[in-house]
């Protein structure tokens, strides 16, 4: 995103580290003011690379490491005055250096911020979402975020509901998925993220949070690898139980405005359908579904027809930019620049 002249003078006076250094002072009553100011920079590649420190040899990332360490540190606050650096990380996470920051195995960085995917502020669970989704574009990182991470279920968590699954369901399935009640959670890290299961669950609510998740899947399905590795983990059955669950939901809210459809065709008056009010969740549960549900050979065949296609598209831009000069000198013997007319 580009930002305007006034914003791109406030960076080069290093306005990033003033903020840096009011929010350092515990006397300060200007925190939110700040990191509001933060988030909106960071939204720019190169407020991003300021924030990253990019351009200091030897302090890169150090802003960063300081404001995870308030963030992570106020999780759970009552008062929480951190939650907009998840949207800093998220916009930090645009950039290479910033998913490097975020990646690092010796830091585990990642692996902290997932169970901000639980957290009550929307604005936590929206940004740690955002940042996941920008890991995954890159696939070799995939077999270290399916594997070592094992982010599905951290992805998947917000995306059940309280709905019965079958031991057939289950099977492959991580218990934090389907885990019933606090007696079963046997490990202080699972008493620590587990919340109760069963009727209890609720399913999130933000659509921007629920979207994200899933073109995050979505991307940890751009290899057969993966999507086996989703398929073992009964990626499947949750967004079906949520897809089911929205659907339902929808039919109520139909009753509940229409009184049904006798009064809606009474009144003239259409009520679009759960897919065509809301395009975006539908639409990529919809191709969710078929990567996890579709014919690999079919896919296969139609992945190698891909590869010939950009195949001969190269070998003709090659030809085409073996043929340029030619096109060039009749351009220069028979054309008229923008040059000349100016």
């Amino acid at each position: 995103m580009a930002i305007g002249p006034g914003a791109q003078d406030m960076l080069r006076r290093g306005v990033v580290d003033t903020v840096m250094a009011t929010l350092a002072d515990k006397k300060s009553n200007t925190q939110k003011e700040a990191l509001m100011l933060l988030s909106n920079l960071s939204r720019s590649v190169h407020g991003s690379e300021r924030l990253m420190q990019t351009h200091v040899e030897g302090l890169a990332g150090l802003h960063m490491r300081k404001l995870l360490n308030w963030y992570l540190s106020s999780a759970g606050d009552k008062k929480d005055s951190w939650d907009l650096v998840a949207y800093i990380i998220f916009n930090v996470s645009q950039i290479q250096e910033g998913r490097d920051f975020m990646r690092r195995r010796s830091t585990d960085l990642l692996a902290q911020i997932l169970p901000q995917l639980r957290s009550d502020s929307v604005l936590r669970r929206r940004g740690t979402a955002g940042t996941i989704y920008n890991l995954c574009f890159e696939e070799e990182d995939h077999y270290w975020l399916l594997n070592e991470l094992k982010i599905v279920p951290h992805l998947l968590y917000p995306l059940c509901g309280p709905e019965e699954l079958t031991l057939e369901d289950k099977t492959g399935m991580d218990p934090v998925l389907w885990i019933e009640t606090w007696t079963m959670a046997t490990t202080a890290l699972l008493k620590r993220f587990c919340k109760l299961q069963g009727e209890d669950k609720e399913r999130e609510t933000d659509e921007e949070v629920i979207q994200i998740l899933l073109k995050a899947l979505l991307l940890l399905c751009t290899s057969r690898r993966g999507r086996e590795k989703l398929r073992d983990e009964k990626v499947y059955i949750i967004i079906r139980n949520m897809d089911l669950a929205l659907t339902e939901q929808e039919e109520e809210s139909k009753k509940a405005d229409g009184n049904g459809d006798d009064e809606q065709a009474d009144s003239g008056t259409y009520v679009p359908t759960i897919a065509e009010q809301e395009v975006g969740t539908s639409d990529l549960i919809y191709k969710l579904v078929n990567m996890l549900q579709g014919d690999e050979e079919y896919r296969n065949r139609a992945e190698a027809d891909e590869a010939d296609k950009r195949a001969r598209d190269a070998r003709l831009e090659e030809k085409s930019s073996a043929d340029a000069p030619k096109h060039e000198e009749l351009q220069q013997t028979g054309s008229t620049s923008a040059k000349d007319v100016d």
